[in-house]
C-alpha cells in the first residue's frame, strides 16, 4: 500500500510534536536525566522525519512531482536539515545515533599559591612539614563541581538541542514557502 500526505495541517501537527519533545529535551538536559533525554530525542527524531516526509507528500500533491523534487533538494541544501534527516534514518533503520554528553568542570575551595605562604627560608607554612601538600587547607578541601554543558551528536559540532531547534525552524520556513 502506498500512502500520500495531502493535508498541510498535518505537517503543522507534527511540527508541534517536534516542539513538544524539544522542550522536554531541554528540561531533561538541565536535570541531567539521561534516559528521559534520550527517549525525548528519539521521539523528536521520529516526529522530525514525519514532518519532512509529510511536507514532501503535500508538495507533490499540491504542486506536482517536479516541484516536490525541487523542494526536497532545496531543503537538503541546509546542512543541519540534511544531518538530522540522515540521523533520523540511522535512528529508524540502524543502530541509532551516537550522542555525547558534555560537562563543565570547575574547582571550588582554597586557592593554592605561593603568596599565601609564610614561614621559613623555603616558604613552608608554619607548623607544617616541608613535604605537606600545598593544595590542602584547614578551611576545606578542593571540590570538583560537574555541571551539564549540553549534548552533541557524534560528528556534529553544534549543541544537540540547538541543532534540532534550528533545523526545525528551517523546515517550517521552507514549508511556508512551498505551500
Amino acid at each position: 500500500m502506498r500512502y500520500t500526505a495531502t493535508n498541510p495541517d498535518r505537517i503543522a501537527d507534527k511540527a508541534r510534536e517536534c516542539r513538544f519533545f524539544l522542550v522536554q529535551m531541554a528540561e531533561h538536559e538541565q536535570r541531567m536525566d539521561i534516559d528521559k533525554f534520550l527517549y525525548c530525542l528519539s521521539a523528536f527524531l521520529s516526529a522530525f522525519r514525519s514532518t519532512i516526509y509529510r511536507s514532501f507528500g503535500v508538495a507533490q500533491t499540491r504542486k506536482g512531482n517536479a516541484a516536490a523534487r525541487k523542494f526536497r533538494d532545496d531543503l537538503y541544501v541546509n546542512a543541519d536539515i540534511q544531518f538530522l534527516k540522515d540521523t533520523t534514518d540511522l535512528e529508524v533503520h540502524g543502530d541509532g545515533a551516537k550522542v555525547w554528553q558534555q560537562y563543565r568542570v570547575s574547582l571550588t575551595g582554597p586557592t593554592p599559591g605561593r603568596w599565601g605562604r609564610s614561614g621559613g627560608r623555603w616558604g613552608e607554612p608554619k607548623n607544617e612539614g616541608r613535604f605537606s601538600s600545598r593544595y590542602s587547607s584547614k578551611a576545606g578541601m578542593t571540590q570538583v563541581v560537574r555541571e551539564p554543558a549540553g549534548w552533541r551528536f557524534d560528528g556534529h559540532p553544534k549543541n544537540l538541542v540547538e541543532l534540532c531547534h534550528d533545523a526545525l525552524e528551517a523546515v517550517e520556513a521552507a514549508v511556508r514557502t512551498i505551500l
